[in-house]
């Protein structure tokens, strides 16, 4: 069985889900709908359910908000009739992103996928530590293609824009925000190096002394002026670049 929760402010969609699910999976329990992202908050700290089929659009926000907020501890399964949204949602590890109207064979694929997910990921390891992007969907023409992280060599935060430089040189266009991608990266392996920069781990090429104690960061594929760490960072970043921490060991 699999605790779920519907957040949908449509009474009609609400309905229709509900009663696809009851018909499909008849031993699921399922919680009250969630209208608004204020109930979905209030009943994910309360209940803790297992599954969470998710609208976009909700009177108080975006939902997507939810998911940035790391909000969910269990699979998510996005559920619009908006397929705008599914490069941002995707980018923040749902399981399944479907259209409606649902028919039952889309319910069925999207399940499928919850089981895959959850037989890969123990609750006990799900709760003990967060999950980090293995890949980061990037728009290329109409298409949005995964991208290996272990392919990324840096990430630019400039304003409202986002820009991801490969270790090929490429560069990939993101309206994710620099401080909730870096959220989602491994600190083992990325690290901001100041208030613009995320750098892999292994793109770093080496660092030259620059003025006032700060050090200038070598990085494969940069075409820019090298960026520079402050003097009171440099120690953080040397015990990352030794030990994947940003502390040494005891």
């Amino acid at each position: 069985t699999m605790q779920t929760l519907i957040v949908e402010d449509d009474a009609s969609a609400s309905n229709y889900l509900r009663s696809l699910l009851a018909d499909s999976f008849p031993q699921w329990p399922l919680l009250p709908t969630a209208g608004s992202i204020h109930q979905a908050r209030a009943l994910l700290s309360d209940q803790h359910p297992e599954l969470v089929f998710l609208d976009v659009d909700l009177p108080d926000g975006s939902s997507l908000d939810l998911l940035r907020s790391d909000a969910f501890r269990c699979p998510v399964i996005i559920t619009t009739g908006h397929p705008q949204y599914s490069l941002d949602a995707y980018n923040w590890c749902t399981v399944d992103y479907l259209l409606k109207p649902i028919s039952p064979a889309t319910l069925f694929s999207a399940v499928g996928k919850v089981k895959q997910w959850t037989a890969q990921s123990p609750v006990s390891q799900r709760q003990a530590a967060p999950a980090y992007r293995q890949s980061l969907l990037v728009p290329q023409g109409h298409q949005q293609l995964p991208l290996p992280v272990t392919q990324i060599a840096f990430i630019i935060g400039q304003r409202k824009h986002t820009y991801v430089h490969t270790r090929e040189g490429s560069v990939f266009h993101l309206t994710t925000p620099l401080g909730q991608l870096e959220a989602s990266l491994s600190p083992q392996q990325f690290f901001r190096i100041n208030r613009q920069y995320v750098v892999n781990r292994s793109a770093v090429l080496g660092l030259e002394p620059y003025f006032n104690g700060q050090q200038a960061v070598q990085l494969l594929g940069n075409k820019e002026a090298a960026p520079l760490v402050s003097k009171n960072r440099v120690q953080k970043l040397l015990a990352w670049l030794e030990y994947g921490a940003a502390s040494y060991p005891d």
